[in-house]
């Protein structure tokens, strides 16, 4: 599995389609642009983003996307792998973990083959629940993901790799990271909490970014990562992130991941030729979000959710399949609103509740009420 060298992979998804989630295609052309002008070439760049914002047809500018108010157009150039239905919570999987078999599209099967020597950066950005990351046709689950990272690493098919997840609850995707592998993540919010959009356009009707991803940025095209490390960063976020809280999961020794992402920094600190100028305050702006403050049941469901095993993972997202095929699709855009409210299922499992008896409440609601 090893190779002469090092290589350094990347993994950009957007998870949502329609105009109104505008932003997360938006962060994903953006995180593009500034790994691309880092030198990384694109034979190890891997994008999956549903392609249907910058030519929509509510779109006052054909062919353009902004990720800042009056920013550069971030989608000239966007290399596009996946696109449409092609963008899938399994072709994601296959494709992180080089599977070229398991990816489903007609066009070419291009995978992340990394090897033992081999750096990986992932970067996600859509809607997410408790212990799930929604796709537009299909949801990537919490225990998915860490089964395919813990897989790979005993496969030995990277030497370290970084996570950054942009999504409501999407500390639930990664709290589960074991720490014997050399991963580590950073979520934009808790396990129990929103994360937030920002810099909402009049003219376009959407918002631009989310609060986390344009920090994230901000501290990438910023600073010299010569003086920074991955801790460093991190503090940054929790400083400048007012509306959720990120939170750090994995492999928490520095040391031996320290040069990650932040060798990327080396050349994006002397300037990159596609995103350029100042950032905007973003402290005032619009933001919005579905969910309230972090009451004491939340607190509550917070400290369990930093216990649930694997086993309750899978549990979990038996009873969130259930309730999604019985109820509410939230694949289907006017359904998205459901995921504000499965952390009450996430809650039950965590309590003891075995899954049938939930499935059951579930089945029963269905036939009560549709």
């Amino acid at each position: 599995m090893g190779n002469g060298g090092s290589k350094t992979w990347v993994l950009l998804a957007a998870g949502s389609k329609d105009w109104d989630n505008y932003r997360h295609q938006a962060d994903v052309c953006h995180a593009y642009q500034i790994i691309h002008g880092s030198g990384i070439p694109d034979e190890q760049i891997v994008v999956m983003m549903y392609d249907d914002i910058a030519y929509n047809h509510e779109n006052p500018m054909k062919g353009n996307i902004i990720n800042e108010p009056n920013g550069p157009n971030v989608y000239q150039g966007v290399q596009k792998d996946y696109t449409g239905n092609d963008v899938s919570a399994e072709n994601f999987l296959a494709v992180l973990r080089g599977d070229s078999g398991a990816v489903k599209t007609r066009g070419p099967k291009k995978v992340l083959n990394s090897g033992s020597n081999d750096t990986i950066l992932i970067y996600l950005s859509d809607h997410g629940a408790p212990g799930m990351f929604a796709f537009p046709k299909s949801t990537l689950y919490a225990h998915d993901l860490i089964d395919t990272v813990t897989e790979m690493s005993s496969n030995q098919q990277f030497s370290k790799m970084v996570i950054y997840m942009e999504s409501c609850y999407s500390g639930s995707m990664l709290q589960g990271l074991p720490s014997s592998c050399n991963v580590y993540g950073i979520s934009a919010s808790t396990p129990t909490e929103s994360s937030y959009a920002c810099f909402y356009d009049e003219r376009r009707n959407a918002c631009l970014a989310d609060l986390f991803s344009v920090s994230l940025f901000q501290h990438v095209e910023t600073h010299d990562r010569r003086w920074t490390t991955l801790e460093s960063q991190f503090q940054f976020l929790k400083n400048e992130v007012k509306k959720s809280t990120p939170c750090k999961y994995g492999n928490m020794n520095k040391r031996k991941i320290e040069r990650v992402v932040l060798d990327i920094q080396q050349q994006c600190s002397r300037g990159s030729p596609s995103i350029s100028g100042g950032f905007p305050s973003i402290s005032g702006g619009s933001a919005s979000a579905s969910g309230g403050s972090a009451s004491a049941s939340r607190r509550r469901a917070e400290q369990n959710f930093a216990s649930m095993d694997r086993a309750k993972l899978v549990r979990l997202k038996t009873v969130m399949e259930h309730f999604r095929t019985s109820c509410f699709d939230w694949h289907d855009e006017q359904f998205v609103f459901a995921l504000q409210h499965t952390h009450v299922l996430a809650d039950l499992i965590c309590s003891g509740v075995e899954e049938n008896r939930i499935m059951e409440a579930i089945t029963a609601v269905r036939r009560r009420h549709f």
